[in-house]
């Protein structure tokens, strides 16, 4: 029987989820007296209030269901699919089932190329389940993007989805591998694409040389889930989950490994600062599953502390996100700057409901004054999270306070989030004064495993355990930090 408390029913999920208690550990603060005092240092550590978790990310669906079997898990509205956490984790079971049954191997790499839909979230949580490593395929991939994607990562496997945006990725596929369209499943041997044997196709259409997703779903025997059980148990919370391709500003993209112990931590630490295990929230997610954002801080987040997560299209429509907002009673919006401005000129239609809406969630830029306030003001927002990350910090390393002032919310990105420390270095390496810019570093739980294959570039970027994000910032002292990233200036108040 469910807990009859949704906090409760959030405590158990959380308790479950640690193998043992956890000490409360309290706050730092720096010494009255001290040569050397952080104060006039550009470095700062937030110390956990929690212990950190040591379970998969398999685990996590696991212990949701067991505990919140009823909740409604997933929404996927453009689909007309809902499912509860008990429903959610048998389709997850089987489909993890499914990939067991290929016998790729724990460790090895499968893609996804599809737009925001019931099945990418499934792969991802099978995905870890079964022991493999998911990458994230850009969906605006062309051939010869898609072509290094697949090979650098030697992806065995590739999920997608039947059509998108005007592109059609098996036809997309057929060209790289033409070899496809008269091999039978799971006997590929193409020449571009060495590694890649099996493709899966969601959609209603059995296209030659791949297996339906459903099909491969209903395959699935009691012997499957017996080897789908033994496996998981294997699994570490140091093993790779995902990986996660940059934007490659600097040349081809490079891809961040991420581990589980990344993943679910980072996930568990953004929903505490966005108060997610408060109560039970039904988010409207509008940002894409490919990045960290939508994957991490929105399905694993929400499936961590028992929320419902709604994915109104398979990519951003400010008209199906407010038709959604309005049909389920969202609580929560993730979005990007731009997607609350095309909120915001949509709703003054006057055709959609928005009352329900506390929270609005966003990250990818700042947020200017006049558009907190119209948030506030006509979606009805009573508090606003501006998240800061990067890929390789698996993604947030702070967030905003709502309670601070509204000044501060438009010009921070927050402080950082519990178990993540920070400086400011020089191009010697050195901790620069309180209030000189210098490089970013972050160290902690969050900073990713390294760049796959690309040895000479981890090493570059990961330094003593310090990950140099490459973004100019500042600490200012008392109680402030500036970042300054990418030419962009922020104000954040570093206050324990």
């Amino acid at each position: 029987m469910a807990p009859a408390s949704p906090h409760l029913a959030m405590q158990a999920i959380v308790d479950a989820m640690h193998s043992a208690p956890g000490r409360l550990l309290c706050r730092m603060r720096a010494p009255t007296a001290c040569r050397f005092s952080c104060s006039v240092q550009s470095y700062y550590h937030r110390p956990g209030r929690e212990r950190l978790f040591s379970c998969t990310v398999g685990d996590v669906i696991e212990r949701t269901a067991e505990v919140r079997g009823d909740n409604l898990a997933i929404v996927s509205s453009h689909q007309s699919i809902r499912k509860t956490y008990a429903e959610y984790k048998k389709d997850i079971d089987h489909f993890a089932a499914a990939l067991i049954s290929l016998k790729l191997g724990i460790g090895s790499r499968i893609g996804i190329i599809a737009p925001n839909m019931y099945e990418w979230a499934v792969v991802m949580f099978a995905a870890a389940k079964a022991g493999l490593v998911l990458v994230n395929v850009n969906t605006t991939y062309q051939i010869h993007e898609l072509e290094h994607c697949l090979n650098h990562t030697d992806c065995k496997a590739v999920i997608l989805s039947e059509q998108f945006s005007k592109q059609d990725y098996y036809a997309l596929l057929l060209k790289l591998a033409p070899e496809l369209a008269s091999s039978p499943f799971g006997d590929l041997k193409s020449a571009r694409l060495p590694s890649l044997k099996y493709v899966i196709t969601v959609g209603e259409t059995v296209k030659p040389g791949t297996v339906r997703f459903a099909d491969l779903m209903e395959s699935v025997t009691n012997e499957h889930l017996r080897a789908l059980r033994c496996t998981s148990s294997k699994l570490q919370m140091d093993d790779a989950v995902n990986l996660q391709f940059t934007s490659g500003t600097t040349g081809k993209p490079k891809a961040a490994q991420l581990s589980h112990f990344n993943v679910v931590n980072n996930a568990y630490l953004v929903g505490r600062r966005l108060e997610l295990h408060k109560q039970e929230e039904v988010i409207c997610l509008n940002v894409p599953l490919i990045h960290c954002f939508g994957c991490i801080a929105g399905t694993i987040s929400a499936a961590i502390f028992g929320s419902t997560a709604v994915m109104p299209a398979p990519s951003f429509s400010a008209a199906a996100a407010l038709k959604c907002i309005t049909e389920e009673k969202c609580t929560f919006v993730y979005g990007t700057p731009t997607m609350y401005i095309d909120m915001l000129h949509h709703v003054e239609d006057g055709c959609y409901d928005v009352s329900s809406i506390r929270t609005a969630v966003m990250s990818g830029a700042p947020c200017p004054n006049h558009l907190t306030k119209d948030i506030m003001e006509k979606l009805n927002a009573k508090r606003i999270h501006v998240l800061y990350g990067t890929t390789e910090t698996s993604p947030m390393i702070a967030a905003n306070d709502p309670n601070e002032p509204v000044d501060q919310w438009i010009t921070s990105v927050g402080r950082p989030l519990d178990h993540v420390e920070v400086k400011i270095v020089d191009d010697k390496n050195r901790i620069v004064p309180a209030n000189q810019r210098g490089e970013l570093c972050v160290r902690g739980y969050a900073v990713f495993m390294g760049y796959f294959k690309e040895d000479k570039k981890t090493k570059e970027a990961i330094r003593n355990g310090w990950y140099h994000t490459g973004s100019e910032d500042e600490i200012a002292i008392p109680a402030q930090k500036r970042f300054r990233q990418r030419g962009a200036r922020y104000h954040v108040p570093m206050n324990a």
